[in-house]
């Protein structure tokens, strides 16, 4: 399971805890220990201090979380948490199809090859497509030739709705 994990010091007397606050900022609710349905804030201690961990709660993929800690030193000092760190968990696989050419469609020429590509969550960041000849057991380099060697060319430019200029067919 994943970590949450961090640092804390304190160059005085040393520091007795660090504790943890997890809310699921899309729902509003704070992690208890068991699930986020806490209205207020809850701190939970960390596993140790320097370096300290807390094993992260079950996250549900497209969702925002915010995480925040304090350390509270061997005397009593706590810190006052800053607005601590959020980000979105994702968990799931984008997707993409080939539109042209459509499947088991025959072709006299074919000059692109356009697909689509999506994410429910965030931004695609990458696309590869793969050309390969069955006749001939061949792969397309990217470049200029059909070899053996199987090869992924990597697209840029629009990735949402992507294009590919063909090379010659053989």
């Amino acid at each position: 399971a994943p970590t949450i994990s961090g640092t804390a010091t304190d160059a005085t007397s040393g520091m007795s805890v660090v504790k943890v606050s997890y809310k699921n900022v899309d729902d509003t609710g704070w992690w208890n220990g068991s699930d986020f349905t806490s209205t207020a804030e809850v701190w939970i201690d960390a596993f140790s201090t320097n370096p300290w961990n807390y094993p992260s709660p079950a996250l549900t993929s497209g969702k925002t979380y915010l995480i925040r800690t304090k350390g509270v030193d061997v005397v009593g000092n706590e810190e006052t948490p800053g607005i601590g760190v959020s980000f979105i968990f994702d968990n799931q696989a984008p997707a993409s199809t080939i539109v042209i050419p459509a499947n088991t469609t025959t072709y006299r020429a074919l000059a692109q090859i356009t697909g689509t590509a999506g994410d429910f969550t965030t931004v695609v960041t990458g696309v590869q497509v793969q050309l390969y000849n069955s006749t001939d057991n061949t792969y397309w380099d990217g470049a200029s030739s059909w070899t053996g060697s199987s090869a992924w060319i990597m697209l840029s430019g629009s990735l949402n709705n992507w294009t590919y200029s063909a090379p010659t067919w053989t």
